[in-house]
């Protein structure tokens, strides 16, 4: 999904991350961090914090989200503390994850039976008389009171504004294409916003968006649009659709 979405943003991108393989600065992408900082962990650090935490707190079974606000904390020092060392993790569970949880736990998918957790997906989509690959992982599939089964997706961003609900619709519905083709079940795909605690029970249908980008990726396309997003890609200096260029110290030097 998340190359897709890279695809969706900038064709060009795409072919400079996926295709061709170019090393990105990590200046750009990957801001360096003192090693001896006890700030809060960045935002991929955090949301791979979140998301381990709860691979194990739903793992299917008689465990199966028992233990509450008690046992979270233990499974986040665990898991922060042996990655980042203990003053990391503090602050960490401090500031953030632990209003996360509390927020979670008072939702209703908290709740909900376990089927699974990290479920790797591998969906066969034709394309073009084609065959392609999509690979993914489902954060948690379950199964409500009702017998209902839901494609669970946590999501750790500061805001989820409309825009943003577009593109994870496009995610969900290739795992809820993903678990009709393996299972033959028919779950109804639900976003959990961890700052908040609120749930996203999405509606409509995205699968035509994930076909029309499919097609993209086979066509082999590969321009940039019209305004690319630019100040979230480390290519920039050497891209020559990019709109940063003036902003580069070569450019306003006049060398």
């Amino acid at each position: 999904f998340s190359q897709l979405e890279v695809l969706a943003q900038c064709g060009l991108r795409y072919r400079y991350m996926y295709e061709w393989r170019l090393p990105a600065p990590p200046d750009d992408l990957w801001p360096q961090r003192a090693p001896t900082s006890t700030a809060v962990l960045g935002a991929a650090d955090l949301g791979n914090l979140v998301h381990a935490v709860l691979e194990i707190f739903h793992q299917p079974g008689p465990t199966d989200g028992t233990g509450g606000i008690e046992r979270l904390p233990a499974l986040g020092d665990e898991l922060a503390g042996a990655a980042e060392g203990p003053d990391r993790a503090a602050a960490t569970w401090d500031r953030t994850a632990g209003r996360m949880f509390e927020n979670y736990l008072h939702c209703d998918v908290a709740a909900m039976a376990t089927i699974a957790t990290e479920q790797e997906v591998n969906l066969v989509v034709e394309v073009q008389g084609q065959p392609v690959l999509v690979r993914g992982f489902i954060d948690r599939l379950c199964r409500d009171s009702d017998g209902r089964v839901w494609v669970v997706d946590y999501k750790t961003n500061r805001s989820l504004g409309a825009e943003s609900l577009t593109v994870y619709g496009r995610q969900l519905a290739i795992y809820k294409r993903a678990v009709q083709a393996a299972l033959g079940v028919d779950a109804d795909p639900l976003l959990v916003e961890m700052r908040t605690g609120h749930e996203h029970r999405l509606t409509g249908d995205s699968w035509p968006d994930v076909e029309a980008l499919l097609t993209t990726l086979m066509s082999g396309e590969r321009s940039a649009p019209v305004d690319p997003p630019c100040w979230g890609c480390a290519y920039w200096r050497a891209c020559p659709a990019s709109t940063r260029r003036g902003d580069s110290p070569a450019a306003s030097s006049g060398s």
